[in-house]
């Protein structure tokens, strides 16, 4: 199959399951905006914006490089698994110790256990996200399409099944953390790529950089849509509300 063939390919399979994901996403939505308060909608925003924000500052992230550096050897990529790794620890490590801070700035005293479960996404996230780019350079783009299907899927039912069964926040956060470890399960089951017990930085200083540079533009970009969203999350929660009346409203429509 030729390179032009793969891209074409590999697009029309992002198209369906960007449309997938689109619809999946509202579907569960209007059945958690029934089950769920909406302070609990806000709590788990407030959380992702503060573990995002500090993985802006902890957290390079190497999915850029490892897809525009090809020539890249199975040393390289290896050292780049164990740097990703290693800063991945630290970023769980810092959100964990100061999400009672969040808390405390927030006047949510639940916000410190919702950032501890969900940032168990950080600590597995690394296991599986370099055999996940390399298939993303290779443009296997069909097989990621079944695995971002069949992650999101489960996600959302274990969601939907922990808000029936009277978890609230929780069933939120389950919905990502499921997601998030069927991707990993599946992507690993997938991909044949084991890293090596390399650590030759020397070797991937220019992969580094790269990402670097490209981290500084997605950060801020960061700051622009979430920072101040954040903050008014803490002073307006009657927003939540009507977000949610207008859910329910469609529903009744529907």
């Amino acid at each position: 199959m030729s390179l032009k063939h793969k891209a074409v390919r590999g697009g029309f399979y992002l198209v369906l399951v960007n449309i997938f994901s689109q619809s999946l996403s509202i579907a569960v939505n209007i059945v958690l905006a029934r089950l769920l308060m909406p302070a609990d909608f806000g709590l788990v925003a407030l959380s992702a914006t503060y573990i995002g924000l500090i993985t802006v500052f902890t957290n390079i992230g190497f999915g850029s490089t490892i897809i525009h550096h090809q020539e890249a050897t199975h040393r390289q990529i290896s050292t780049i698994y164990w740097i990703n790794f290693l800063l991945s620890v630290f970023t769980f490590s810092v959100v964990t110790a100061t999400a009672s801070y969040a808390a405390h700035f927030y006047g949510e005293e639940r916000l410190t256990q919702v950032v501890w479960v969900s940032s168990l996404n950080i600590l597995l996230t690394p296991f599986f996200i370099t055999h996940y780019k390399i298939k993303e350079r290779d443009l296997e783009f069909g097989l990621l399409s079944r695995i971002t299907v069949i992650s999101s899927t489960t996600g959302a039912i274990s969601g939907v099944i922990a808000a029936f069964a009277g978890l609230g926040v929780y069933a939120l956060v389950l919905q990502s953390l499921m997601t998030t470890l069927v991707r990993f399960i599946l992507t690993l089951a997938a991909t044949p790529w084991k890293a090596l017990w390399v650590f030759d930085f020397t070797s991937v200083k220019r992969m580094v950089w790269y990402s670097v540079k490209f981290k500084i533009s997605q950060s801020a970009l960061f700051f622009e849509r979430n920072i101040e969203p954040a903050h008014k999350l803490k002073i307006d929660q009657n927003k939540l509300q009507n977000c949610r009346s207008n859910i329910l409203n469609l529903v009744n429509v529907l």
